[in-house]
C-alpha cells in the first residue's frame, strides 16, 4: 500500500501514520466483526438494515445486485 501512496505522489511517512492510528486500526476491527456477524463469504457482498444480504455472482453484473439492494431498500422502507 505504501508503494502505491508513493507512486501517486502522496507523502509515505504521513499515510504510514494514518494508516497505523487507532481510528483506522478500530474501523478495520469493527469491520471485521461486521463481516463475521453477516457471515460475508464473499466480495462484494451487502448486508442491508441486519436483515438481507446480497451479492454478486462471478457470472452476474453488479448492476443486478444494486438493482436487487435498490428493491430490499424499498420494501424495508414500505413495510418496516
Amino acid at each position: 500500500m505504501l508503494n502505491f501512496a508513493q507512486e501517486q505522489g502522496l507523502d509515505v511517512p504521513r499515510v504510514k501514520s494514518v494508516w497505523n492510528s487507532f481510528g483506522v486500526a478500530s474501523r478495520c476491527a469493527q469491520a471485521q466483526r461486521l463481516e463475521d456477524d453477516y457471515d460475508i463469504q464473499r466480495m462484494p457482498q451487502m448486508a442491508i438494515q441486519g436483515r438481507f444480504t446480497t451479492f454478486t455472482r462471478a457470472d452476474s453484473v453488479p448492476a443486478r445486485a444494486l438493482a436487487v439492494t435498490d428493491w430490499l431498500i424499498d420494501r424495508i422502507r414500505r413495510n418496516g
